[in-house]
C-alpha cells in the first residue's frame, strides 16, 4: 500500500491519499459516476469540496494507521487556518489521477 503524503499546516501535519478508496467512497457518498468526478472542478460547491478533502484525510489516516475524527465542520476550519492546505491537497488528487503524470493511464474500451 503507497502510503499518504503529508500536508504541512499550523501546530503539524495531516496525511492526506486521494487513491482508488478515497474516490470510490467520496463517489459512492454523492451518487456520481467517474464522469461527474471529472467534472467537478467546472462547478464544485463547498460542501462537495469539503466533502473531498474530507475523505482524502480520512484515507491518508487509513493509509497511516492513525486514529481519525475529523468532520466536514473541521475540514472547514482546517482549511480558515491553513489556506495553502487547499491548494497542496488538490496538486495531490490531481497527481492521483489516471492519466497524470507518473500514473497509468485509465483503460479504454477496445476499437472493433
Amino acid at each position: 500500500m503507497k502510503a499518504a503524503q503529508y500536508i504541512n499546516i499550523e501546530g503539524g501535519q495531516v496525511p492526506f491519499s486521494f487513491g482508488m478508496a478515497a474516490l470510490t467512497q467520496f463517489c459512492d457518498e454523492h451518487n456520481m459516476t467517474l464522469a461527474d468526478f471529472s467534472k467537478l472542478s467546472e462547478n464544485m460547491e463547498p460542501k462537495l469540496l469539503l466533502s473531498l478533502l474530507w475523505h482524502g484525510i480520512k484515507d491518508g489516516h487509513r493509509k497511516e494507521r492513525k486514529d481519525f475524527s475529523y468532520t466536514l465542520l473541521d475540514v472547514g476550519d482546517l482549511l480558515d487556518e491553513n489556506p495553502a492546505f487547499l491548494e497542496k491537497a488538490m496538486d495531490i488528487v490531481a497527481k492521483s489521477m489516471p492519466g497524470a503524470e507518473g500514473n497509468a493511464k485509465a483503460p479504454t474500451k477496445a476499437k472493433r
